[in-house]
């Protein structure tokens, strides 16, 4: 076996994978990538958007009705909570209607007015209620609701703006504003009654079920009971709904943040190099600028970017900037340096011709005058003339 032969050998005892095609083996990765890709999709998807409303924890032993708040939009800059309120069920013999004890959808047999930030001892009747309610419409509903699944769908929605509580130094949510992009969170609190016009009788609120349906963020509703008001029996019931970022949207923009800082870290380490005397290709050092200008679109990149001014443009986007204009300035003032220091360019000096001199190109010399060769030559010849 030859030499080359046996180095062929060895290299493909040590390198396997050397004899694989590159077209094969990008295949393979495209094929894993694609499946990660899908996998991962889908189960974001289903996590997050496909986790259907349930009874299943709400105990049997409970008695009234049942709301469903869907935050379907939201406007930051407004403070406002766009909030489709319905009517999922009821529990409990007296207010279903097959009076039938337990928890079902749909089955709410008594006319329902909901109002909002109202009690019972105040002039409710005299407001607008946020959503009304007829049992008729399941009793003798419509033929859309013969339709499959059509059963599923509250039969009364009602949409509602509500105001976004303001962020205040002494509340216990701090991350109410903006700033503290992007862990911010949104609360807004709000009162619940729920009266029978038929009766003007009160009606129990057994819980309300949020969840949002926002991209980009995550909605969901706190429901809680509060003691009876002094001059009533009624006890008060409140949700609060909260919307946060979703993970993805959070790790986007952390990774948005590290490769900021990366960047101007990497520009920071050539400016060392620079300023200590180590060559640098010249390329390298005309990516700071691209660096400089590319950051503030890197922060616009950002999901539901905010204005300039949040927690993050501080610990980030503003230091970033400062670094890299300042190592900029150094790399530009230093590539320029060697010029300054390169000596002038000798004067120009006329050009000589040499060739088909009758005294061996003895002619062109002797016509330097600011040449001492030339004055020796011309007084030889006029010695030997």
């Amino acid at each position: 076996m030859s030499r080359f032969a046996l180095k062929n050998l060895r290299l493909k005892t040590r390198y396997p994978c050397s004899q694989i095609k590159p077209s094969w083996l990008l295949l393979v990765v495209l094929v894993v990538l694609v499946i990660v890709a899908a996998t991962s999709s889908f189960a974001y998807v289903r996590i997050i958007f496909s986790e259907p409303v349930s009874l299943d924890r709400i105990p049997e032993t409970s008695s009234g009705v049942i709301l469903v708040a869907d935050i379907f939009n939201m406007d930051l800059d407004a403070q406002i909570l766009s909030v489709r309120w319905s009517i999922m069920g009821a529990c409990g013999s007296s207010f279903t209607i097959n009076k039938t004890d337990g928890c079902s959808r749909n089955s709410l047999g008594v006319p329902i007015n909901l109002y909002l930030n109202e009690n019972a001892t105040t002039t409710w009747n005299a407001t607008i209620p946020a959503l009304q309610y007829n049992p008729s419409v399941i009793i003798n509903p419509l033929p859309a609701q013969y339709i499959s699944r059509r059963n599923l769908i509250p039969a009364s929605v009602s949409e509602v703006d509500i105001s976004i509580d303001p962020f205040l130094p002494y509340t216990v949510f701090k991350k109410q504003s903006t700033l503290y992009y992007p862990f911010d969170m949104i609360h807004s609190d709000v009162s619940l009654l729920a009266i029978n016009p038929s009766t003007n009788a009160t009606v129990p609120i057994v819980t309300v079920i949020g969840y949002g349906s926002i991209v980009n963020w995550i909605g969901l509703a706190d429901f809680g009971q509060a003691p009876p008001l002094p001059d009533s029996n009624v006890p008060q019931f409140f949700a609060t709904l909260t919307t946060y970022r979703q993970s993805p949207v959070i790790g986007v923009v952390l990774l948005i943040f590290v490769t900021n800082w990366l960047l101007s870290l990497a520009i920071v380490y050539m400016t060392v190099l620079v300023t200590l005397g180590r060559k640098v290709n010249t390329q390298l050092i005309l990516a700071s600028t691209t660096v400089l200008f590319s950051i503030p679109q890197i922060r616009s990149s950002m999901p539901e970017a905010p204005p300039f001014g949040a927690f993050i443009d501080i610990g980030g986007y503003f230091i970033n900037l400062g670094l890299v204009s300042v190592c900029t300035s150094i790399l530009l003032f230093c590539s320029l340096t060697p010029y300054e220091k390169r000596p002038p360019a000798p004067p120009e000096l006329p050009e000589h011709n040499f060739a088909g001199s009758e005294n061996d190109g003895l002619s062109d010399i002797e016509n330097d005058p600011r040449d001492e060769a030339s004055g020796i030559l011309r007084r030889r010849k006029e010695s030997s003339g």
